[in-house]
């Protein structure tokens, strides 16, 4: 935890920081959990095995889209899970996507299949993307996604979905970014498997902890604005979290990287007026 949440504030107590780490754990798997899909695609150098990432389901003025990464989205053969159903659809029949340095890609989801399989999912309204990654010092983000092992035999058994609160990871003096970070269009996220510590000290015995976070490709971050409404005074509520980025990589034991949201905010709704199955 850092020493001080706010300059200019008193330093928070600990167990008042955990207090709302917990409270924005529960209240944003609650919220936020069912916007969730799991991505399965081919693996490019042999078909029988398969792959995984992450999807989220979006809004954009009654259209629904599947949104992930590029590098996850382009990939051929994908399907992809709905909450409370237990098969898998394929989808992403039409792609658009953005490569780097933003790696953000999106399909839109068929009419049939969401009316089909879509009736225990919550497609994030645009409206709940940020215009753009901007943030109180040391605000508590969150972000969900199916991590672990890469790969997969041909059963296919649904992963972990795993939820984290975090902070914004603050480069350090003498600390070098990755070499694909470029700090106008992305920010760290915090996640560090070693330095991790449970908000649930009655989950700690049956928690495996953070894992590998391959696979959380395509994991929105929310700014959940939690320390902005303390300091305003106000109370919170999942309600007011708003996206402020999407992660791509794992660069280090300490950190993931994001892209901030302004830089593609404007192509979901773009994407969303492409078409979602090609000309017969």
């Amino acid at each position: 935890m850092p020493e001080n949440l706010y300059p200019g504030q008193e330093t928070i107590p600990e167990d008042q920081v955990f207090a709302m780490f917990r409270e924005v754990q529960f209240g944003m798997v609650a919220h936020a959990g069912s916007s969730l899909s799991e991505v399965y695609f081919p693996n490019s150098k042999d078909s029988e095995i398969l792959e995984n990432g992450t999807g989220v389901f979006v809004d954009v003025h009654g259209t629904k889209l599947l949104v992930s990464n590029e590098h996850v989205i382009e990939n051929e053969g994908l399907s992809h899970s709905f909450p409370n159903h237990d098969r898998y659809v394929r989808g992403a029949y039409l792609k658009y996507a953005l490569g780097a340095p933003v790696d953000v890609g999106a399909s839109k989801i068929l009419d049939d299949a969401w009316t089909q399989y879509g009736d225990g999912a919550f497609a994030i309204p645009l409206s709940r993307f940020a215009l753009r990654h901007e943030t109180v010092p040391h605000e508590i983000l969150w972000t969900a996604g199916y991590p672990g092992t890469r790969v997969k035999q041909l059963a296919m058994t649904y992963a972990t979905c795993q939820a984290l609160p975090t902070q914004q990871h603050l480069f350090r003096e003498g600390e070098l970014p990755h070499e694909q970070f470029d700090p106008e269009y992305h920010f760290g996220l915090g996640y560090s498997p070693d330095r991790a510590q449970p908000i649930d000290e009655r989950a700690r015995s049956n928690s495996p902890g953070l894992s590998d976070p391959h696979g959380l490709s395509g994991s929105l971050v929310w700014n959940t604005r939690r320390l902005e409404c303390f300091y305003a005074g106000q109370p919170w509520k999942p309600e007011l979290a708003l996206v402020t980025g999407i992660i791509w990589g794992w660069p280090s034991r300490d950190y993931l990287i994001a892209t901030k949201v302004e830089h593609f905010r404007d192509f979901l709704e773009q994407a969303s007026r492409m078409p979602s199955s090609p000309p017969t």
